[in-house]
């Protein structure tokens, strides 16, 4: 059963947690399905360099992790990974 939440979102330097992090344009609770499994997601217009890292504070064990960049389109790449 999957059961994990996120509760956090922050976009900063890469290799540590930022002390603060301005988001552009946060969102949460974006409904999206992706090969037949439905996720909730959040989501930030940040651009991400090499140098920089999106982070993420998820509760709970979720089943399936799904990342992307961010895209107003309905076709965009998108990457599972299975975690059990």
């Amino acid at each position: 059963m999957d059961e994990g939440e996120i509760k956090f979102q922050a976009v900063g330097p890469a290799g540590a947690l930022p002390a603060t992090s301005t988001l552009n344009y946060p969102m949460q609770g974006l409904k999206l399905d992706f090969k037949g499994r439905g996720y909730t997601a959040w989501a930030v217009c940040n651009a991400i360099t090499p140098e920089s890292a999106y982070y993420v504070k998820v509760e709970g064990t979720p089943g399936n992790l799904l990342f992307g960049a961010f895209s107003e389109e309905s076709d965009v790449e998108m990457y599972a990974i299975a975690l059990r």
